[in-house]
């Protein structure tokens, strides 16, 4: 069962970080496609950003997805990341500040949050 948990964090982080690094590369990359998806935006630097911290966030998670065994500050990284940035969507997108693409974003980030959790709750990382 441990190392079930453990192929399952590692399959966890591998999704987050690429799930990461695909958005985070997008609005760098061609910010009007990202714009006709999630809404205008007046601060482009800001959301470029973002989007460079997206990147990094989803590379240090795919690179400890590689690893034997996942550490604790590579699931810390994954649970922090996903709870932040669900809590932003869901607050913003359903307060109308932001696109309401934002809240099924913030319903997955908080998936993969609560996933995290049940990591740590069946089995202690290193």
């Amino acid at each position: 069962m441990i190392r079930d948990v453990v192929m399952f964090a590692r399959a966890l982080a591998f999704v987050q970080g690429l799930y990461y690094f695909i958005t985070g590369v997008w609005p760098i990359v061609h910010i009007d496609s990202f714009q006709a998806v999630t809404g205008p935006k007046e601060d482009l630097w800001l959301v470029k950003t973002v989007g460079a911290l997206l990147i990094a966030i989803g590379i240090i998670l795919l690179t400890g997805s590689g690893r034997r065994r996942l550490v604790r500050e590579t699931a810390m990284l994954g649970f922090g990341a996903a709870l932040v940035l669900a809590l932003v969507d869901l607050i913003y997108g359903l307060g109308g500040d932001i696109s309401r693409i934002y809240v099924l974003e913030g319903v997955f980030e908080a998936m993969i949050a609560l996933a995290w959790l049940t990591v740590w709750r069946i089995h202690e990382l290193e």
